[in-house]
């Protein structure tokens, strides 16, 4: 059975927005893989993460995401992440 998208990517110009569907975000293989191939297979240098919708983010829920700055800095890239309003725990 397939898994459900946890991300939703779109694209405006260069620019790849990436929104989380879960308002929990914890350590996830495939959401790691789906980010990480951004970089790495569609050559993806300008990232905005929307946290929107995110309410708890835990430290392992964090690794991937500082894993993908690494790989958008090293392709000399930009990441942004992106909150409006709201606290996350």
């Amino acid at each position: 059975m397939a898994r459900a998208r946890r991300i939703h990517v779109r694209f405006t110009g260069d620019i790849a927005i990436i929104s989380f569907v879960d308002a929990r975000i914890d350590y996830d293989q495939d959401v790691r893989d789906q980010l990480y191939s951004l970089v790495e297979d569609r050559g993806c240098t300008k990232l905005l993460l929307d946290l929107s919708n995110v309410v708890h983010l835990t430290s392992a829920g964090a690794s991937p995401l500082v894993g993908l700055h690494r790989r958008v800095t090293k392709a000399r890239g930009q990441l942004i992440l992106y909150c409006q309003n709201r606290v996350l725990i």
